[in-house]
């Protein structure tokens, strides 16, 4: 059978898959050799439901994850290295929620419409 399907990915599988993607986790050893590119890895590794799935997780891989977190060990090395944004932190970078700092007053009088910190402090007093 050539065909992939992402019903034949065991679900425990797919969440591994998603938490490495999403949120940059580590994954068990058959996915890390999947991810890497191992091939010998990851039929020795792989448990039968994986075993049996390996062209579907393969393909998944290959049409739906970033070309940059999988393909080689050092990709794998590289994209556990990054740090993903927390979305909430992503909505108040890209301005759509209206951010006040909860321990700073300076930052509430910026929020209202006031001048912030404008000696470049970020948590100490207002300026005078």
């Amino acid at each position: 059978m050539n065909e992939f399907s992402r019903d034949l990915i065991p679900a425990y599988s797919m969440s591994s898959i998603h938490r490495y993607i999403d949120e940059h986790q580590r994954v068990g050893g058959f996915l890390t050799a999947v991810l890497s590119n191992d091939l010998a890895g990851s039929i020795r590794r792989a448990d039968p439901d994986n075993l049996g799935a390996l062209l579907s997780i393969l393909g998944y891989l290959h049409y739906d994850a970033p070309a940059q977190c999988w393909g080689s060990p050092e990709a794998v090395r590289r994209w556990l290295e990054i740090v993903p944004i927390d979305e909430e932190l992503e909505a108040r970078i890209d301005g759509d929620v209206d951010v006040a700092c909860e321990m700073c007053s300076v930052c509430e009088d910026r929020a209202l419409g006031g001048n912030g910190h404008t000696d470049g402090n970020n948590g100490g007093e207002a300026p005078q």
